[in-house]
């Protein structure tokens, strides 16, 4: 009998280290499904972002081809869906400049002017939405071929 009941310790044993693994598993794909869930209403406020500074870079397009002669910034405005959207604009003076947008910058390579208003041949823009806890950017390189 002696060697029944060491039996039934190991059993009890064994049954206690397979329900553990497969908890641990259980906890294991709860964690990836959770960050899986964050990461999917994570998109759904990129778009919301990406819209709110694309539709800032369309405002802005529509008064430069119009004529209207742009800011160098434009702070931030809100949205009816409470996305915001600002807007950074540099004017550039000669027909071979180029946008430079590399390592966060926003440059031209022939800078007409530095102050608020400035009327050129080609503009650079960075225009930024956000919504919640997301951030996107736009850049644009503008050379219209003439204003009215």
């Amino acid at each position: 009998m002696a060697i029944e009941s060491s039996q039934k310790g190991v059993t009890l044993l064994l049954a206690v280290i397979i329900i553990s693994v497969v908890l641990a598993m259980a906890l294991g794909l709860t964690s990836i499904l959770v960050g899986q869930l964050k990461n999917i209403s994570g998109f759904g406020n990129s778009v919301i972002a990406y819209y709110a500074a694309e539709s800032r870079t369309e405002q802005l397009l529509v008064g430069i081809i119009g004529g209207e002669q742009p800011s160098s910034e434009y702070g931030p405005e809100q949205y009816d869906n409470g996305s915001i959207a600002s807007a950074k604009v540099v004017c550039c003076s000669q027909s071979d400049s180029k946008c430079d947008f590399k390592q966060g910058g926003l440059q031209c390579s022939a800078v007409l002017q530095s102050d608020d208003e400035c009327k050129a041949t080609r503009y650079c823009l960075r225009t930024y939405g956000s919504f919640q806890d997301v951030k996107r950017a736009i850049e644009t390189k503008i050379f219209p071929q003439s204003q009215p």
